[in-house]
């Protein structure tokens, strides 16, 4: 028994030095000036427009504190195979989400399909619906500066 718990130790200590190292990673000094309020970040399919490409990038940012959520799709044009070959062509706000008198708060979000197909789906609430519903909202990555939007109450679930 006691040499589990010295071997259970020695695993702690390792994974808590390999920790530290972790901290000194090269995308530090950009990942940790992210504002709180950013809550989620992640890549959602390709573009390409003018033989030049990329791909589409999603940021959950929360306002009003914590009351609801602001999404922003941002193009990121792929550069020479590093990372420092990438850059940020342009961000456009969902404008029918982004809207401080109508604010949904985003439960979840997720990319969803493939290829031409493609899209955002957000699990949220909205502020003036009675009873609390969820919406499922899709954004449909079509083409740059093309996002459809779709709003689908989801009905409650029945208590079995």
């Amino acid at each position: 028994m006691r040499i589990a718990r010295t071997a259970a130790s020695l695993a702690v200590a390792a994974l808590s030095a390999s920790a530290v190292v972790a901290i000194e990673s090269q995308a530090l000094g950009i990942v940790e000036p992210l504002p709180a309020q950013i809550r989620q970040v992640f890549a959602c399919g390709e573009w390409s427009q003018s033989g030049v490409s990329g791909y589409y990038r999603i940021v959950l940012a929360e306002v009003s504190q914590g009351a609801g959520t602001e999404v922003y799709i941002q193009r990121i044009q792929a550069g020479d195979g590093s990372s420092l070959g990438l850059k940020l062509v342009e961000t456009f706000p969902v404008r029918e989400l982004n809207n401080d008198h109508a604010q949904y708060q985003v439960i979840s979000a997720k990319c969803t399909g493939a290829g031409a197909r493609r899209s955002v789906e957000l699990i949220a609430t909205f502020e003036h619906d009675e009873g609390n519903p969820q919406h499922r909202i899709r954004i449909a990555l079509k083409a740059p500066g093309s996002y459809p939007i779709t709003d689908t109450v989801l009905k409650p679930q029945r208590k079995r």
